[in-house]
């Protein structure tokens, strides 16, 4: 019963890392979210809330006119990763600011202050304690 659980976990698990790897608002999305793309968040978030919110109307139309129930999923689908991209402009931009202020930080201490993942790290020196 146990190896029954674990495949099926390992299954979900390569589903879902296909679909956020492969589908198109998360590449977008991440690609947006490094240093080099942080300028492209109010373009790349005005543009996929308008794509998507005419996808979201599409599908809302048809699925009132009688279609298939399918077409309720492609709805929520569609207002989900609307949602995500107009999210994405405020998220990029707070995130822009903090690094220009970490390169703006650096530069004005003249480059003695390296910051890293885990926060900035200083050059240490011996100590006169430790001389013996």
């Amino acid at each position: 019963m146990f190896v029954i659980v674990l495949a099926a976990t390992a299954v979900a698990v390569r589903i879902v890392t296909a679909v956020h790897r492969f589908t198109p608002s998360n590449l977008v999305i991440r690609r947006v979210l490094t240093r080099t793309g942080y300028r492209w968040a109010l373009p790349v978030g005005a543009a996929g809330v308008l794509a998507y919110g005419a996808i979201a109307l599409l599908a809302g139309t048809l699925a009132a006119q009688g279609g298939p129930s399918v077409w309720h999923l492609v709805l929520l689908v569609a207002l989900y990763n609307a949602a995500r991209f107009a999210v994405l402009v405020p998220v990029a931009t707070a995130r822009l600011l903090a690094a220009r202020w970490r390169e703006c930080r650096v530069s004005r201490t003249g480059g003695a202050e390296s910051t890293g993942e885990l926060g900035p790290t200083t050059e240490r020196t011996a100590s006169p304690l430790s001389a013996a």
